[in-house]
Formats: structure tokens, sequence, C-alpha cells
């Protein structure tokens, strides 16, 4: 299985916010359409808050950040 960058996951939460033209995207969203676990997307997401890319809290949506 190849290794998701930090552009996939970042690419996957913008192209599923435009599809679904929802408010925030959901763990289960990202690992669907990346089809990996949800497990590589909540190590994925933390690492990319801590970075300032998405906001996001335990048990709810993500977001992108202007950053």
């Amino acid at each position: 299985m190849q290794k998701k960058t930090v552009e996939d996951y970042l690419a996957s939460i913008y192209r599923i916010h435009e599809q679904k033209d929802q408010e925030g995207v959901s763990c289960v969203d990202i690992a669907n359409n990346l089809k990996i676990t949800k497990a590589s997307v909540s190590e994925a997401v933390r690492k990319l808050k801590n970075e300032g890319l998405v906001e996001a809290e335990p048990y709810s949506k993500i977001f992108l950040t202007e950053k």
C-alpha cells in the first residue's frame, strides 16, 4: 500500500467538501475517499492540526484552514 502524503489528505478534504457541499468533512469520508483505515486518517489529521493546516476536534468535523 502506498503511503499517503500531506497533499493527498488536504486534496481529499477539499474534494469531499466541494462534492458534498457540507460543513466540514469526517474521518470516515476521508478514509473512504483514500481507501485507507480511519486510524490512519486520525493520525494524519492530528499531524495536520499540529501544523495548522486543519481545524479538528475529537469526534467532530475537519475543516481546512487558510494556511
